[in-house]
């Protein structure tokens, strides 16, 4: 918890905070109410707002955001079924951007897309030929 006290202490607003649910959860629970909370996680967005964080500090909102939003909105207004199933959908796409250092592969995915934000920088590597394809393929 040492991370929520030093964050509280240093005058900030809030954390992101990448770890277990049960991280999420404690810091949640022992924040002060004004304190915003975020998961760096993609797979736990849903799981975030659930426990009281405000949301995710998002990979996969590059490529899917408009699912990322429904799920919210789903939840906001009650409908945890949608948002769950939404949250599933996404969970192995989610997945397949981590399959090799980030940024590489959001970034070759939006350049897949015409988004042209251009390679990484070094020290990653831009994904080879297979690994851009596989990456596709999962995401479709």
């Amino acid at each position: 918890m040492l991370t929520l006290i030093q964050a509280v202490v240093m005058n900030r607003i809030g954390i992101k905070q990448c770890g277990s649910d049960e991280e999420l959860a404690a810091i949640v629970e022992k924040a002060p109410k004004d304190f915003l909370v975020y998961t760096g996680e993609d797979a736990q967005s849903l799981t975030t707002l659930v426990l009281g964080g405000q949301g995710t500090i998002s990979v996969a909102s590059h490529l899917f955001g408009n699912e990322m939003a429904t799920m919210r909105r789903a939840l906001n207004h009650g409908d945890i079924t949608q948002a769950g199933q939404i949250q599933r959908r996404l969970m192995p796409k989610m997945a397949a951007l981590f399959t090799q250092p980030s940024p590489a592969p959001v970034k070759a995915a939006l350049n897949a897309q015409h988004w042209l934000v251009g390679s990484t920088r070094l020290p990653i590597l831009p994904l080879t030929t297979n690994e851009q394809s596989q990456l596709l393929n999962s995401l479709k």
